[in-house]
């Protein structure tokens, strides 16, 4: 536990189970192969850690509370069908950005599974003929985009562009720098997916925000050329 020099983990094939806060505040932990023979993930196993991405085995069936929680480098997580005991805020305040799930029945999540995780930046992949049932679930029809395996919701403009943002944390402005010079739409989104402020930049690139509340905000900035996100915090 709280091994900071970890950065790779390698399980044997005969393991079952991780237990509980086995790698907790291992702070530099980016990858970790899991074996296939897993069935279980205790409560907070990787919680605080830096993994980017989560491929749970096939044999995976249980997972414990916040195991992945405050993991705020995961983006992408697979959950396979054979998921069947799991329990809240299992990726709580991760910055996922896209989840695929296997199974072709949407599984019996709470309000909770997905606790301080932005749905509306999330793209949610399912098996093709499932997806208006994904749609319909009171829990898995909170994502903004729900699509079939192996498609893209939209492009990420975000690498043909740059978008310099400062300060972050900021308080009462934010000031943008682009090299483009067209029209530029922004946009300040809370964690619900609301819209706080929506206008097109002044020439000076400044955003006054004295409005918002301390917490964690979404800047979208568009243009005809396409659209990037930032994640910002007001102090």
């Amino acid at each position: 536990m709280a091994c900071y020099q970890l950065k790779s983990v390698e399980f044997l094939n005969s393991m079952a189970a991780i237990p509980e806060m086995s790698f907790l505040h291992c702070s530099n932990l980016e990858s970790v192969v899991f074996p296939k023979s897993l069935t279980t993930i205790e409560a907070y196993a990787f919680n605080a850690t830096k993994l980017a991405k989560i491929d749970f085995p096939k044999s995976i069936s249980t997972i414990g509370e916040k195991a992945f929680g405050s993991c705020f480098a995961l983006k992408s997580v697979t959950i396979p069908s054979s998921l069947t005991s799991f329990s809240n805020d299992i990726f709580s305040n991760s910055s996922l950005t896209l989840v695929v799930c296997d199974s072709p029945v949407p599984l019996p999540i709470t309000s909770n599974f997905f606790n301080g995780v932005s749905l509306y930046f999330c793209t949610l992949q399912v098996p093709a003929s499932s997806v208006a049932a994904y749609q319909a679930h009171e829990e898995w029809g909170k994502f903004k985009s729900i699509v079939a395996k192996g498609t893209l919701a939209q492009t990420d403009f975000s690498s043909q562009k740059e978008v310099v943002v400062y300060p972050n944390p900021f308080s009462d402005v934010i000031t943008l720098e682009l090299k483009e010079k067209n029209t530029v739409q922004i946009e300040m989104i809370d964690c619900t997916g609301k819209v706080l402020l929506s206008q097109t930049l002044n020439p000076e690139g400044r955003i006054e925000t004295h409005h918002l509340t301390s917490g964690l905000y979404f800047l979208k900035v568009s243009s005809e050329n396409g659209s990037t996100i930032k994640k910002m915090i007001k102090q």
